[in-house]
């Protein structure tokens, strides 16, 4: 029994070494897993963080595009404000391109190369369209100068500027005002 004993016991050790053996590299093999797992958790968050990032900079960019795009059904009002279906198929459009890593000035010059620079919601200051942009503030300015011109020459002749009416004229005036409502 004694031998029979010693191979039984030669045999728990061997066992007892192999499981403690085992159970090192289940331990080693978990943390293995377990920090390639923690690893590919960080990288993942890390990245969807770049790429929240990258799309709330490409919507930011689409939204003030949207602002300047002028929806081609109907030529009135921007994309932004837009619900038709072209509309909605210029704002996909746009988000496509900058979602593809163009700038918004190289999709907005695709757009005008496409649909025209009637596709701009403020035409550019080049060519014919500057005149959209000179014309007003010069026509203002003339109007102002014309005005005081006038003002001035009626001043220097010595004829008085108009004059509120009187209480005796605004009397007339309601009298007659009066009589138009009777009759209305």
């Amino acid at each position: 029994m004694a031998a029979d004993d010693g191979v039984g016991s030669a045999r728990f050790e061997y066992a007892n070494e192999y499981c403690n053996a085992l159970s090192v590299r289940i331990v080693l093999l978990l943390m293995t897993r377990f920090s390639l797992l923690l690893g590919y958790v960080v990288i993942s968050c890390t990245m969807a963080n770049a790429l929240r990032a990258e799309q709330s900079t490409v919507e930011r960019q689409a939204k003030a595009l949207e602002k300047e795009v002028v929806a081609p059904c109907c030529w009135t009002n921007p994309i932004s404000e837009h619900y038709s279906e072209s509309a909605y198929q210029l704002r996909r459009k746009i988000r496509h391109l900058l979602g593809e890593g163009n700038s918004p000035a190289v999709v907005k010059q695709l757009l005008v190369d496409e649909y025209g620079e009637r596709i701009l919601a403020r035409p550019r200051a080049i060519g014919f369209t500057l005149l959209v942009w000179v014309v007003p503030p010069l026509g203002l300015l003339v109007a102002v100068f014309l005005v005081g011109g006038y003002l001035r020459s009626r001043l220097e002749r010595g004829e008085s500027l108009p004059r509120a009416p009187e209480d005796k004229e605004r009397q007339v005036v309601e009298a007659e005002l009066k009589k138009f409502d009777r009759i209305a």
